[in-house]
């Protein structure tokens, strides 16, 4: 009677509870084999890549490849947890979250990179016409300095065939004897003509022009006057030496009478301004 009793009360209990810790370690247990079994393979493909040959860097732009080899190696990782299965079970949230966070954080590398590569494109192109244009300024400065040698070496020949030549030369050494016998002519024709028609003034003619002007008649015993074709050869050679300012100041040793004669004669001017300056005058004009 009791055993009938205590078998109607059992259908109304509650099922066994199933052991929980023997289920976490077999699951724990499958992880670790997973894991064992990638790491196996993760050593397997090490140990094939450091077998291979390195790939040469370029020597022109080193820089370049780096960044182009860790952006595939990059690419590939992305690739491959994108396309492998998730290993971790579904009841633990924990792993699939640190799973996408590193995915997030492999895609914000991989943009910082494209930014750094695409920046290091661009500043390559840009030195690259800031060369084009430096070896064009060389080739222009290369074809400046060509054309001054030959225009250099054209002079040399020149001269050396102007040198070389007797024939202008002696024309020129002859038309300069004649034009110097023809100037000391011309300057003894004058000096006789002074001479003779206008004398240097005697100690007479002085002191009779200084009688009526100032009773101090020592005062002039010691001036030396020029003769008139001195006074008029400074005013040739002020005119040829400086034809822009052709006056001269008038000296205590020219006489007043010459210098009255040659302008009464119109052969010198005086300044407009300035009335103690003289020149010769133009008759070319």
């Amino acid at each position: 009677m009791l055993a009938k009793r205590s078998q109607v009360f059992q259908e109304f209990l509650a099922p066994d509870v199933p052991n929980e810790t023997t289920d976490n370690k077999d699951v724990s247990e499958k992880i670790i084999m997973d894991c064992d079994s990638v790491w196996r393979e993760v050593n397997e493909m090490q140990a094939r890549i450091c077998m291979q040959e390195a790939t040469p860097v370029s020597p022109e732009n080193p820089i370049l490849d780096i960044l182009l080899a860790k952006k595939w190696l990059l690419n590939a990782e992305v690739e491959i947890s994108t396309e492998t299965k998730q290993l971790m079970p579904l009841k633990y949230p924990e792993c699939a979250l640190v799973v996408a966070e590193e995915k997030q954080q492999l895609k914000q590398v991989i943009g910082q990179l494209e930014e750094t590569l695409s920046f290091y494109r661009t500043t390559t192109k840009a030195l690259e016409s800031e060369l084009e244009r430096e070896r064009a300024y060389l080739e222009d400065q290369k074809k400046i300095q060509h054309a001054l040698k030959e225009k250099l070496a054209q002079l040399a020949t020149d001269i050396t065939n102007t040198s070389s030549s007797q024939d202008l030369p002696k024309e020129m050494q002859e038309r300069l004897r004649k034009a110097m016998l023809h100037y000391k002519k011309l300057n003894k024709a004058l000096f006789e003509f002074s001479n003779e028609f206008f004398p240097l003034p005697t100690e007479n003619d002085v002191h009779g022009k200084r009688k009526k002007k100032s009773t101090n008649v020592n005062s002039t015993k010691n001036i030396d006057y020029i003769a008139i074709h001195e006074i008029l050869e400074l005013l040739i050679n002020q005119m040829t030496s400086s034809p822009h300012d052709p006056y001269i100041t008038m000296q205590d040793n020219f006489w007043p009478p010459f210098v009255e004669k040659l302008l009464r004669f119109d052969m010198a001017v005086t300044h407009p301004e300035d009335h103690n300056k003289i020149r010769i005058q133009f008759y070319h004009e």
